[in-house]
């Protein structure tokens, strides 16, 4: 009797044992799972957010070069812009009222000059999500208004912005010449290449569009 109940526990155990290794995995998976969710939940809102925010930015175009042709010289409009209403509600304003923050912890700026404006975006290298970010930029917000665009300048910093490498500029259809790279001839291929992520965690990957 004794070795029958020593021969219950054991199985007992072992099998407690599988239990709790199956609840292991499925926790893992599970966490894996609700992982991705996020990153694609955080990339398409950003995209959707950068897109309305763009296609407000353009609308009142002539409105942003008025107030930098008073200045006299390029000028943030970022906070015009802000308090006209014209930002998606998880995005807020930075202390020095330069830049825009959303949660995920990227950052979009508005400026305009005497015949044109611009706009930047700044991603942190090493996140979840920023090679897809960058994708989503080109293909859903650049190359469908690739005619309207002067230049992206494309390039990785340091997490302060002080030093850049890895410049790259893309010149809009109406802009490019025989020894500029052109938006209009932009593959997928050119779009993987120019959204690689940095080597190194926690740097920058700043885009900033001029649109004519």
């Amino acid at each position: 009797m004794g070795l029958k109940q020593s021969n219950q526990t054991g199985r007992s155990m072992i099998e407690m044992l599988g239990v709790l290794a199956i609840v292991g995995i499925l926790s893992v998976g599970g966490i894996s799972a609700y992982q991705k969710a996020m990153t694609k939940y955080k990339v398409n809102k950003w995209t959707e957010d950068v897109a309305l925010m763009v296609q407000n930015f353009r609308f009142y175009s002539k409105d942003w070069i008025k107030i930098a042709k008073i200045a006299g010289t390029y000028t943030s409009v970022t906070k015009y812009f802000y308090d006209a209403n014209l930002v998606p509600s998880n995005w807020f304003l930075g202390d020095n009222d330069k830049r825009l923050y959303n949660n995920f912890g990227s950052v979009i700026s508005f400026s305009s000059y005497i015949n044109v404006i611009y706009f930047s975006v700044r991603l942190k290298t090493g996140s979840l999500g920023v090679e897809e970010q960058c994708r989503n930029f080109f293909t859903q917000i650049i190359l469908p208004q690739s005619e309207a665009i002067h230049w992206v300048h494309r390039y990785n910093s340091d997490a302060q912005a002080s030093n850049r490498k890895n410049e790259e500029k893309y010149y809009g259809i109406n802009y490019c010449t025989k020894t500029t790279k052109c938006l209009g001839d932009f593959g997928f291929e050119d779009i993987i290449d120019a959204c690689k992520d940095a080597p190194d965690d926690g740097e920058l990957l700043i885009m900033s569009v001029y649109l004519k």
